[in-house]
């Protein structure tokens, strides 16, 4: 029996089969209503795993906290259904459809995607999608070879848009700039932006500061529901968090929103990785992120003051 599994994704929800309404030729309202359902089940980490054949074997299920049951817990899974019938029964197509050796993170699967389309599906999903996105992490390998180059990836890519914006303004304003020590302080800073040093420095400023925002997370996180986070993890969900950085291509207001995303999305990702639920997540990092905002007020007020 061929053991090709598939997911349902929001982008294949409706060409695929749905299993245990496949042996009806006709159409059938349930079907439609079903597919409805898990449109908007799949945002929530709802997952439905199936034989890519016209078969009826598959596992349906979702993190309980978004589950539709009456029943309350922390970091458990509900199965809605698991089912194989007829010629597939006795094949292994049960235990096949339980284990995910698939990622669900296009970065992290070369087998199926090229580099441009690994890199633009995986930024899409956790900007547009980061509930499902990151629900899957735990079942990967956990290697973080790839989460790491994808963080200096887009790092770099973010440097060196904002070095060009920042040139950029500095050319358009100069002639309005009659202060000369001003002028000076301007052309000290666009001579120590020096292309080949940013290059050649900035990967490894990137991935000591992946490492280390992944400590802090980590370790608070760790304070508070210790036995279900991991160090891979936590690197993980922060890595791929930084796709949202993507937007400094706008020039003024882009580095902020992407960098006010990226914080919506690391605290996202700890919060569906890792099954927590959404006070301890809070408990957790919401002192990291009044720490961050006060550093954000200070750093305004200070260039506001030197714009003055």
């Amino acid at each position: 029996m061929n053991m090709d599994f598939v997911n349902l994704t929001p982008e294949n929800l409706a060409n695929e089969h749905l299993c245990c309404i496949i042996r009806s030729k006709k159409p059938h309202p349930g079907v439609e209503a079903k597919r409805q359902w898990l449109s908007e089940r799949l945002e929530e980490g709802h997952v439905f795993r199936k034989l890519n054949e016209k078969a009826v074997v598959f596992i349906e299920y979702a993190p309980l906290e978004t589950a539709w049951t009456p029943v309350l817990g922390d970091s458990y899974y509900y199965i809605y259904c698991l089912w194989v019938c007829g010629e597939s029964k006795g094949k292994g197509g049960i235990a096949a459809a339980m284990h995910v050796d698939g990622t669900d993170v296009p970065w992290e699967e070369p087998k199926r995607y090229n580099l441009f389309m690994a890199l633009y599906q995986t930024i899409l999903r956790v900007m547009f999608n980061a509930p499902r996105f990151f629900a899957a992490l735990p079942a990967t390998n956990g290697k973080l070879t790839r989460p790491l180059v994808f963080y200096l990836i887009l790092g770099m890519f973010q440097t060196l848009v904002e070095r060009m914006w920042y040139l950029m303004s500095i050319q358009a304003s100069g002639p309005s700039i009659t202060d000369p020590k001003l002028q000076e302080v301007l052309g000290d800073v666009a001579q120590s932006m020096s292309l080949p040093l940013t290059i050649l420095l900035t990967p490894g400023i990137l991935a000591i500061q992946l490492c280390f925002f992944a400590s802090v997370f980590y370790l608070m996180l760790r304070l508070v529901q210790p036995e279900n986070v991991q160090f891979r993890t936590v690197f993980r969900v922060i890595a791929y968090s930084a796709a949202p950085t993507v937007v400094c291509v706008v020039p003024l207001v882009g580095p902020l929103v992407g960098s006010i995303w990226f914080g919506v999305c690391c605290f996202i990702g700890c919060k569906y990785s890792m099954r927590l639920p959404w006070s301890r997540t809070g408990l957790a990092l919401g002192p990291l992120y009044l720490i961050a905002f006060a550093i954000g007020m200070q750093l305004i007020r200070q260039f506001l003051s030197m714009s003055a």
